[in-house]
């Protein structure tokens, strides 16, 4: 039986659906899921982080900016000392594929908006990629961001790796 630190032991109920989830973690609906993206929908995931003092307004933030736009769903993940990772799950659909597009993007956009406005990292376990890349450098300290400059100008003297990558 597995006791944990402060030495409580779970109970059956408890051990229950997390077992459940174990046990099928990796087993996907390929079917249901191409209906569901061919009828239209869209659904995406977006992690961003917070320091433990504001991760409770980052969490109702992020989900009052998104929610006109999709169904949020938010579970905080990669907790440290210093604060947590919010990873926050949604989707929604329009009644024609542009305007599906287009929820998609003002839901992206209006996540990663309200990150920054209040004070997360746009960024955590998945870095940054082309999405967020307009949002990076609210994400890092300015000083992290010139060491990366300065490191990548000395490794590609010529910016031929990655040209525009990284806000550099």
């Amino acid at each position: 039986m597995i006791v944990s630190r402060l030495g409580a032991k779970p109970s059956a109920a408890s051990a229950a659906p997390a077992g459940r989830w174990w046990e099928k973690r990796y087993q996907w609906d390929q079917d249901k899921l191409t209906r569901t993206f061919e009828s239209g929908c869209f659904a995406d995931t977006l992690d961003v982080w917070g320091r433990w003092d504001s991760l409770a307004a980052l969490e109702s933030g992020l989900r009052e900016a998104m929610s006109p736009f999709a169904l949020v769903l938010t579970h905080f993940s990669h907790f440290s000392e210093q604060g947590a990772c919010l990873y926050v799950t949604f989707a929604g659909s329009g009644s024609t594929a542009p305007e599906t597009r287009g929820l998609h993007e003002c839901a992206w956009r209006a996540g990663l908006d309200a990150c920054v406005r209040l004070g997360g990292r746009t960024n955590h376990h998945h870095g940054v990629g082309l999405a967020k890349l307009p949002w990076i450098r609210t994400s890092v300290d300015p000083a992290w961001h010139a060491d990366l400059r300065q490191a990548k100008a000395a490794a590609d003297p010529n910016g031929i790796l990655n040209p525009g990558k990284l806000c550099l």
